[in-house]
């Protein structure tokens, strides 16, 4: 790769950009509504605003990536998230449980980034000042625009 990317400095990145108004919902609906992962949207932004262009075929590899995770760790704790939320608000540990549950899944989605950057390690990328990741990955001219709003 041309030049080390660093996992923390990417998860604060995804913290700050998640944090800006709209994005999180934006992104929520990209993910439930258009089977988009999050961690790959905010990676082709970190990546942009790095000057670091993807091909389609890397970009690939890093899908099925997250692809496996999302299905074997992710989906699932959100499965229980949701029904815990759905069916126990009414238990004494309610508000403590949730909580951490909603941890958890924040170390799984931190997780899911150090993993991808893993991937990204075995990556040779291009520079390019003008790079466009995220538009291999969404049509959604509306969410590319949101995300660089940064």
């Amino acid at each position: 790769m041309n030049s080390p990317i660093c996992t923390t400095a990417f998860w604060h990145f995804s913290c700050d950009l998640y944090a800006l108004s709209g994005v999180q919902d934006a992104l929520l609906c990209a993910q439930n509504q258009d089977a988009k992962n999050v961690n790959i949207l905010l990676l082709l932004r970190y990546l942009e605003t790095l000057h670091l262009q993807l091909e389609q075929q890397q970009l690939d590899t890093l899908k099925q990536c997250a692809q496996e995770f999302d299905r074997l760790l992710l989906a699932p704790h959100r499965v229980i998230r949701a029904h815990f939320k759905a069916d126990y608000s009414f238990h004494p540990a309610y508000s403590t449980v949730r909580e951490s549950l909603l941890n958890s899944e924040l170390h799984l989605e931190k997780l899911q980034q150090t993993l991808l950057i893993q991937q990204l390690e075995q990556i040779k990328l291009q520079t390019n000042p003008m790079a466009n990741n995220l538009a291999l990955y969404t049509d959604s001219l509306t969410l590319i625009a949101l995300l660089r709003q940064s």
